[in-house]
């Protein structure tokens, strides 16, 4: 039975196919097609090789990740979008895209990660910008409906910092929520969001799930570059796909 969904979000969702239906590329979740956490191409393999790298420190990062869209650096439209909307001279419906693509992610599918945990979300917060740019937060802040869930999570690293390195971001708050949902815009190795998902378990919270807006390929790599010529191209982007489990919702 196909799932049913606020008249609300489906106007968005309508607003959005319109504007940037052309596109736009849901992420597509298959065996040893596509990396079983992250979704970029594996060519055979169960992971790609940033998220093998990430298991074999054997540090804890994150239970769940789901990724709305793929964005091809470094001239797709998704990837100026995505890249683009929290400059200071954005394109004119660039941040509204990105709004429309997390209220669908965290409107239409915040309770399909709770139904796979089995634990409620009890807490989420944005991946800080190392530039110290609050343009993420701000939309989501604008999109939740629990903002009094939000915690805070401090970057003290270098800016620009794109290595795993969960001791930069610090947990602000004695007492962590059993289920936090990370959220993040664009996804490339994962290190900033896995960074703060291993930061959280070492506080004490016992389940992450993470919503990336994008999953950022760089068509320069090969299995990548074949994925991208077979699979994308714009137009293939569904809403009510679930991103957590690349078909229908969890029931």
């Amino acid at each position: 039975m196909t799932r049913a969904f606020p008249s609300g979000l489906v106007n968005l969702a309508t607003s959005l196919d319109t504007e940037a239906g052309s596109f736009l590329d849901s992420t597509i979740h298959a065996d040893r097609v596509t990396c079983k956490v992250c979704c970029a191409p594996v060519d055979g393999y169960p992971m790609c090789h940033p998220c093998q790298a990430q298991v074999q420190l054997e540090i804890p990062v994150a239970d769940r990740v789901g990724i709305v869209v793929y964005a091809v650096e470094p001239d797709s439209q998704t990837y100026r979008v995505v890249r683009d909307y929290k400059g200071r001279r954005p394109g004119p419906s660039h941040r509204a895209i990105v709004s429309a693509l997390l209220a669908l992610g965290l409107r239409g599918h915040t309770r399909c990660a709770q139904t796979l945990a089995g634990i409620a979300i009890d807490g989420w917060a944005v991946v800080p910008s190392t530039r110290s740019r609050s343009t993420l937060r701000d939309l989501v802040r604008e999109t939740t409906r629990s903002p009094s869930r939000e915690l805070s999570i401090r970057f003290t690293g270098a800016a620009g910092e794109r290595d795993f390195r969960p001791e930069h971001w610090v947990v602000d708050s004695d007492v962590v929520p059993r289920h936090v949902l990370i959220i993040d815009d664009a996804w490339v190795t994962g290190a900033h969001a896995q960074s703060v998902a291993a930061s959280l378990k070492r506080a004490g919270t016992e389940y992450v799930s993470i919503l990336a807006v994008a999953r950022v390929l760089d068509p320069k790599w090969g299995p990548n570059r074949a994925f991208i010529h077979e699979h994308l191209g714009g137009g293939t982007f569904d809403w009510t796909r679930c991103p957590w489990t690349g078909g229908s919702c969890p029931s």
